[in-house]
C-alpha cells in the first residue's frame, strides 16, 4: 500500500514538473510580434480608452494597390479636434432691417407694412398671422407669395431667438423647436421651391437663408 502511494505520489509530481516547464517553454516562444506590443501603454487600456486617445482621419483619395502599408496599429496625432457645432446664424445682425417697407397702395401693401409694424415691435405672433393670412389672399402670385415667405422666414428666425435666450438655449424646448420648423418651412420655398421668382431684395440674403436651413 505505501509502495503504491509513493508510485502516484511521484507520477503526479512528474506531471506538475511537465506543466510547468511546458509553461515556460510557451512563454519562451511567444511571437516577437506579440511580445513588442505587450509593454505598450495601450496594452493596458480598455478599448474605448483606447479610441478616446486619437483622431481619426478620413482619407478617401485613390491610393495604388502596391504601396506600402504601416505595421502600426493607430496613428497618433497630438492633439483633439474640436467638435464642430452649426449654429443659426441669427445674432451677428439685426434682424429686423431685413424686413423692409413695402411702398405702394392695395390689400398687398397694407398686410405686408401691417405684419411689418408688428414684427418692428417684436410681436412675432401678429405679424405671423397677418402674413401668413396675405400669403393665402395672394397665392396666385408668385412673387408677391415670394415676399410674404421671405418676411415669414425672418419673423420666426427671431422669434426663435428671443425664444433660445428666454429658455438659456435649450433647443429641445417645444416653442423653439416650433419656429425653427417654420423657418425651415418658408426658406425652403424662397430658396428651393420658388427661385424662379427673382427679386434682389430677397435674393442678396440667399446665402444666409440656405445656410440657415441647411442647420435647422
Amino acid at each position: 500500500m505505501k509502495l503504491r502511494n509513493l508510485i502516484i505520489l511521484f507520477m503526479f509530481s512528474l506531471g506538475l514538473a511537465s506543466s510547468v516547464l511546458a509553461a515556460n517553454n510557451a512563454k519562451k516562444n511567444v511571437d516577437p510580434e506579440r511580445k513588442k506590443y505587450e509593454n505598450l501603454e495601450f496594452a493596458r487600456k480598455s478599448f474605448k480608452e483606447i479610441l478616446d486617445s486619437y483622431v481619426f482621419i478620413a482619407d478617401f483619395n485613390q491610393k495604388s494597390g502596391e504601396r506600402a502599408i504601416s505595421k502600426e496599429v493607430f496613428w497618433k496625432y497630438p492633439f483633439k479636434l474640436a467638435p464642430v457645432i452649426f449654429d443659426l446664424d441669427v445674432d451677428k445682425f439685426d434682424l429686423k432691417p431685413m424686413v423692409f417697407q413695402v411702398r405702394g397702395s392695395g390689400a398687398r401693401t397694407e398686410t405686408l407694412n401691417v405684419g411689418r409694424v408688428a414684427f418692428l415691435s417684436s410681436n412675432y405672433l401678429k405679424a405671423h398671422e397677418a402674413w401668413l393670412a396675405g400669403r393665402e389672399e395672394f397665392k396666385d402670385d408668385p412673387k408677391v407669395n415670394r415676399l410674404f415667405d421671405f418676411f415669414l422666414a425672418v419673423n420666426a428666425l427671431a422669434a426663435y431667438r428671443d425664444r433660445l435666450k428666454l429658455v438659456s438655449g435649450q433647443l429641445q424646448d417645444p416653442e423653439v423647436v416650433v419656429y425653427s420648423k417654420r423657418a425651415a418651412y418658408f426658406l425652403a420655398s424662397i430658396y428651393l421651391q420658388n427661385k424662379d421668382s427673382p427679386d434682389e431684395r430677397i435674393d442678396q440674403h440667399a446665402a444666409w437663408g440656405l445656410y440657415n436651413l441647411a442647420v435647422i
